[in-house]
């Protein structure tokens, strides 16, 4: 599972990494606050819905997403995201979302690796290697 800052609210590093000003880090943190509510205000209606018979949604969940803007801004947004039955999966693979396609642990492990060197890699590098990488559900 990935880490999400107390700090800013954005997955994949804490607040000891964190290298957000704190005047972006407290708005980081309202927008992802209010997002949240969104997530769980859809949430109970879901479940709401389900209570009173109608089953048409009951495997799908609201979450909060990290994402970026045009100017590399993070932005918080909901998503769905439909749950799907639980199945066996070797060693050597890991699914990805709610697909049956299977990717590979090494490509994983790569992309975890230059999320975590990124502030060492030229920035048209780390986007070209990271575009390369791009695992798509």
């Amino acid at each position: 599972m990935t880490t999400r800052c107390s700090y800013c609210r954005e997955m994949g590093h804490n607040s000891r990494g964190c290298n957000r000003a704190s005047w972006e880090a407290a708005e980081m943190k309202i927008s992802y606050a209010r997002v949240a509510n969104l997530a769980i205000r859809a949430n109970k209606q879901r479940l709401l819905a389900i209570a009173q018979g109608d089953f048409s949604e009951r495997s799908v969940k609201t979450i909060v997403i990290d994402s970026r803007d045009r100017d590399g801004k993070v932005i918080f947004m909901t998503h769905d995201v439909e749950s799907s039955p639980v199945r066996l999966v070797s060693r050597q693979e890991q699914p990805v979302s709610n697909t049956t396609k299977l990717v590979p642990k090494s490509l994983v492990k790569i992309q975890e690796i230059l999320f975590d060197n990124s502030q060492d890699l030229p920035d048209g590098l780390y986007k070209q290697l990271m575009d390369a990488l791009v695992i798509k559900g």
